[in-house]
């Protein structure tokens, strides 16, 4: 066993999440991103690989944003307050604003060439913007005499679709003119019927659902309506089409992902939509839904939580509304953790641990000691603490704020101090090294400046926007050694650059996945930086003498990608043993894996005459059990090793369903093909925690884990949909 279990584990469950529901999904094919909008920030997941949270724009909270669309790279969005928003996802910021005409904006669409923008208005008109290189100009008007709620453009762009209350109008963009006027049907005649949304198919048709809960499919060049669906028992908030066309996703209030597929009769001569399945991933209303490559869905609504799944097999993972990395500091010197909120940072003292070395709670309640509040109530960008949390620095999108602590006494106090050399209005990134000397504040704009905390004054300062790696790019991760000594950045791309004191130093090899960890070991005397990816693939590199260590070249580091493909949560944070070097640690959501380098290896004998046969070279004719990593982009694929096969023809089934979020990867073959796996040696993987948002060494012999639990989300949720279910009572 690993001396990691002999560790002192405190779990402290003290971090409280108050559900912000997803308002709007948009999908980037060019740069593999989903953005997803929130009431006060619009979330940025890369989906390479391993979806992971890679930025969140924050806004105020009162420009009321409802919809938002990519433009090629470009971020759009409409609110009510009757503007058109371009935003910069490099800086993560507001880049520009365009009024519209005649009230808030509800909705907009953009050409699949890029080239037009539609936003439909409260009283009922489409203000047309032709897009530019750097901005948005204002073409023309188009009236509907009643609200737009919902709009869509064909594949070549020459019909707009427009839905509204009881009716869609079809737009002919040639001659700016109405060529049909949908009345949409209603289900009880005083209740009137709203078009929430649209889609043309590959045949020019519109699919359209409403809030009768119906799916109907409209023909624009006769004006009739082909065929309706009435699966929904009640509003039809979204709807999306499958990558090669021929599917419908619908999704709404009562929670249900309803899929239908296009069919080819020959009896008929005729193309026809069919139901092809009925599948629920969410508790509360969904209010989007976007299919990208491979079929991959994502949905998000009132519960908050952004869902990634496919359907055949069934398979789905749930991501909580949680923060970007870095919400927890911690100071192992006066035993406490810093939480950061979105508004708000909280001070706890932990107590001191019991005597017993298996405990895993602690010996009395931790302490809040201090609450500081943004001024204005503005968001809280990034927040940072000293290891004697004597220091707390944070950052607003106006400000950067420094804060002395003074704990001694019964009532701790706060007050302000100032660093000279500043240059920085706001930063997305603060860390302190671990001896407390050196602080490290970098911004969206690729500039990070180096503070001595002695003389509080600035060191230097290293701007990445000259280099041609972080053109047009911004940084994700910044990472601080012992002392202070190195300093290491990477961008959106997956690109490592490290400096020495302000002198850029080689650069390790850029991988074709963006980083999730990027972390220095704790030891001074050998300064080794680790860096893991989102497709679990990670790396340990010799920043003295630039290159990869013995163990990435030679470990068995397989056996480590599988263990942590048996979900898909990314690695988001990597942490080290103070009294054993060769121990780290991968914190993951919803496990942690404790790494042995020397002494992970195999145990079976099967890998035994495996080296053996390598050796003598001759070649293997029984392959290692578990020894090629797990396939994750076709769950159909059948990995042949024994005790596998009998499992073949139950795999096939169509209604397997997954309840746990971590089943998203580990399917029924490789759940049996893990309990037949050979033990490993230096590899232990504890999945007791749950919603871990940080893990990492808290003093001599001791780790600490801060957790979120599910049922605190859930439980500030609003009632659901209440749906009769037969033969339950």
């Amino acid at each position: 066993m690993l001396a990691m279990e002999k560790r002192k584990i405190h779990r402290l469950k003290c971090y409280n999440i108050d559900p912000d529901p997803i308002l709007s999904l948009s999908y980037s094919k060019l740069k593999t991103t989903v953005a997803a909008l929130r009431n006060n920030r619009i979330e940025l997941w890369n989906i390479a690989a391993v979806p992971f949270l890679q930025g969140s724009v924050f806004f105020d909270s009162s420009l009321k944003l409802r919809a938002i669309s990519w433009c090629g790279e470009r971020l759009i969005s409409a609110d009510l307050q009757g503007f058109v928003r371009e935003f910069d996802v490099n800086s993560l910021s507001e880049k520009a604003s365009y009024p519209v005409s005649s009230g808030a904006c509800h909705c907009i669409a953009i050409t699949p060439d890029n080239t037009l923008l539609a936003a439909g208005t409260e009283a009922g008109f489409i203000n047309i913007f032709k897009v530019g290189d750097g901005s948005f100009q204002f073409e023309k008007l188009l009236q509907c005499r009643s609200r737009t709620v919902s709009l869509c453009w064909n594949k070549n762009g020459e019909f707009l679709a427009a839905g509204m209350q009881d009716k869609i109008n079809i737009w002919k963009m040639e001659n700016d003119s109405i060529l049909h006027t949908l009345k949409v049907p209603r289900r009880l005649k005083a209740v009137p019927v709203v078009v929430w949304c649209l889609a043309f198919t590959e045949d020019d048709d519109v699919a359209a659902g409403d809030s009768s809960g119906r799916l109907n499919i409209w023909n624009i060049r006769s004006g009739t309506c082909v065929q309706s669906f009435n699966d929904h028992h009640a509003d039809i908030l979204a709807l999306s089409l499958s990558e090669d066309k021929q599917g419908i996703y619908t999704t709404g209030v009562d929670t249900k992902i309803q899929h239908y597929r296009r069919v080819y009769f020959k009896k008929k001569d005729k193309v026809e939509w069919i139901r092809s399945g009925i599948f629920k991933f969410h508790s509360h209303d969904v209010n989007a839904i976007v299919v990208c490559e491979d079929d991959k869905i994502f949905t998000g609504g009132l519960d908050a939580n952004l869902i990634a799944s496919k359907l055949y097999p069934v398979i789905f993972q749930r991501y909580l509304p949680l923060p970007e990395n870095k919400c927890v500091s911690v100071c192992e010197g006066a035993r406490c953790v810093v939480l950061r909120y979105q508004k708000h940072l909280e001070l706890w003292r932990l107590p001191s641990s019991s005597s017993s070395a298996t405990a895993d709670l602690f010996s009395s309640s931790p302490t809040k000691l201090i609450e500081v509040h943004s001024i204005d109530g503005e968001m809280i960008l990034s927040a940072g603490a000293s290891s004697d949390a004597k220091m707390l620095v944070y950052s607003t999108n106006t400000s950067i704020r420094l804060l002395k602590v003074d704990l001694t006494g019964d009532h701790p106090k706060v007050s302000p101090f100032q660093l000279n050399g500043i240059e920085l209005k706001k930063a997305h990134h603060i860390t302190f090294s671990r001896d407390g000397k050196t602080l490290v504040i970098a911004d969206s704009n690729n500039l990070i400046q180096v503070f001595c905390m002695r003389n509080l004054s600035s060191s230097y300062s290293i701007e990445l926007g000259r280099s041609k790696d972080f053109s047009n790019d911004r940084i994700t991760f910044v990472s601080v050694s012992y002392d202070g000594k190195y300093i290491a950045a990477t961008g959106t791309r997956g690109q490592i650059a490290v400096w020495m004191e302000g002198k850029l130093m080689k650069k390790p090899p850029v991988y074709q996945y963006p980083v999730t960890a990027l972390v220095f070991n704790s030891c001074p005397e050998k300064p080794l930086l680790y860096v893991a990816y989102s497709d679990f693939f990670f790396i340990e590199y010799r920043v003295d003498g630039f290159g990869y260590t013995d163990f990435t070249k030679n470990a068995r580091m397989d056996l480590v990608f599988q263990h942590l493909a048996q979900d898909n949560l990314p690695v988001l944070n990597i942490t080290f043993d103070d009294k054993e070097e060769n121990i780290f640690t991968l914190q993951k959501l919803s496990a942690i894996c404790a790494i042995n380098k020397q002494r992970l290896s195999y145990q079976s004998n099967d890998n035994k005459r495996e080296r053996q046969a390598s050796e003598e070279g001759s070649p293997n004719k029984k392959r290692a059990k578990l020894d090629t990593p797990l396939e994750m982009d076709n769950q159909n694929e059948i990995i042949h090793t024994p005790n596998q096969r009998k499992m073949k023809k139950h795999l096939r089934g169509p209604d397997y369903l997954f309840e746990k979020a971590r089943d998203f990867i580990l399917t029924k073959k490789q759940k049996d093909l893990t309990k037949n796996q050979s033990k490993v040696r230096g590899l232990n993987v504890f999945r007791k925690y749950e919603n871990v948002l940080y893990f990492g060494s808290f003093g001599n012999e001791e780790f600490l884990s801060v957790e979120v639990s599910s049922a605190s989300t859930l439980s500030k949720l609003p009632p659901v949909l209440k749906t009769k279910l037969f033969a339950r009572g």
